[in-house]
Order: structure tokens, then C-alpha cells, then sequence
């Protein structure tokens, strides 16, 4: 029995060994599977990073967008107030015309009547009222 109990001494420690060798390797277990799910979430960090730096770019190309969109606008209104000022000048060259049309015309009229009157002067000086007899 000395040697059944050498023996069972010998094969609680075998089993205390081997329970301390599997909580050991679950434990080894359970400390790779976290060094991976570090690995993992260091790799998505990594992702997350790059996305991150990717939309931030983007962002920077939006707001300048935006800003040439200010600029565009602000162009875009004083094209409008340049385009009524356009027309405002047609308008007034169109009246000028018109008025230099008519003044031409007036210029015209003057000198046809000045020449009418100086015929008229003409024709009372070549008849004298002397010439004309009196009326009785």
C-alpha cells in the first residue's frame, strides 16, 4: 500500500501539475487572445486614422469650395448691379440719340427759315414800298 500511496501522492501531484499547467495555458490562452484583440483594435485605430486624416482633407476641400462659392456669389451680384448700370447707359444713349436727332432737325429748321427771311429781306428790299402804289 506504501507504494499505492507513493503512487497517489505521485498522481495528485500529476493532476495538481497539470491543473496548474491548464489554468497556465488558459491563462496563456486568455493573454494571447487579449494581445490579439489589441492587435485588432490597433489595426481599426489605424483605419480609423487614415479615415479620419481622409475626411479631414475632404472637409478642407469643402470649405474651400465654399469660399470660392462666397466669391462666386459675390461676383455674381456685382455682374448684376454692372449689367442694369449697361443698360441704364443704353437707355440714356438711346435718349441722346434721339435728342441729337432732334436738334439736328432744329439746327435744320433754323436754317431753312433763316434763309426764308433773308429771301423774304431780299424780296422787301427789291421792292421798296415806294414801288408799291398806295391803295385807294
Amino acid at each position: 500500500m506504501s507504494h499505492l500511496q507513493g503512487s497517489d501522492s505521485g498522481i495528485a501531484k500529476l493532476i495538481c501539475s497539470s491543473r496548474t499547467l491548464l489554468s497556465g495555458s488558459h491563462k496563456f490562452l486568455k493573454l494571447l487572445s487579449s494581445m490579439q484583440s489589441i492587435d485588432s483594435l490597433r489595426e481599426l485605430n489605424a483605419k480609423f486614422l487614415a479615415e479620419i486624416a481622409e475626411l479631414r482633407k475632404k472637409n478642407a476641400k469643402i470649405s474651400e469650395l465654399r469660399e470660392k462659392l462666397l466669391k462666386f456669389a459675390e461676383v455674381e451680384a456685382e455682374n448684376v448691379k454692372l449689367r442694369q448700370i449697361i443698360e441704364e447707359n443704353a437707355k440714356r444713349d438711346a435718349e441722346n440719340a434721339e435728342l441729337k436727332t432732334e436738334v439736328a432737325r432744329l439746327r435744320h429748321d433754323i436754317e431753312k427759315m433763316k434763309q426764308q427771311t433773308q429771301v423774304i429781306t431780299e424780296v422787301q428790299d427789291a421792292c421798296s414800298i415806294e414801288d408799291i402804289p398806295p391803295w385807294k
